[in-house]
């Protein structure tokens, strides 16, 4: 009889270690656990960068809102590593009545060096920034 216990005992506490790392692994890859952050007046904001086998850095960035906001506005910084430090070598902005706005541009680049972009997104009201937001690209060598 106590061998029967000891062995009850000692299976469930098997069976409760292994299944264990399956419970915080289905977690892990619940996109309701993914962190990000929450605006009053956002509701989208999205950067694209990439760098052409010719050297021309295309990059673009959009924001939106749903809120009664009279301007939205976006800035691209299109950016240099140059002995460890990270310069803007080109940058354009944009503001537009209504709820979005959008920029869109090129720059051809230098060889030899790592880029990365920018992007800031701003939402207006009366003239007022009320909210931004920025996001920085993964680094492109050319």
């Amino acid at each position: 009889m106590k061998r029967r216990v000891a062995f009850l005992i000692v299976f469930c506490l098997m069976f409760s270690i292994v299944s264990l790392p399956s419970h915080a692994l289905h977690q892990e890859n619940n996109p309701e656990w993914v962190i990000k952050p929450m605006f009053t007046y956002i509701d989208f904001f999205q950067s694209y960068f990439c760098i052409t086998s010719t050297g021309r850095a295309e990059m673009d960035a959009f924001v939106y809102s749903t809120r009664n906001i009279d301007q939205a506005g976006v800035k691209i910084c299109l950016q240099q590593k140059k002995n460890g430090v990270w310069t803007t070598i080109k940058s354009w902005s944009k503001i537009e009545d209504g709820t979005s706005c959008g920029l869109g541009k090129a720059w051809y680049v230098d060889k030899g060096h790592l880029y990365r972009l920018v992007a800031y997104g701003y939402v207006y009201i009366d003239g007022v920034m009320v909210e931004s937001t920025y996001t920085t690209s993964k680094t492109h060598d050319y």
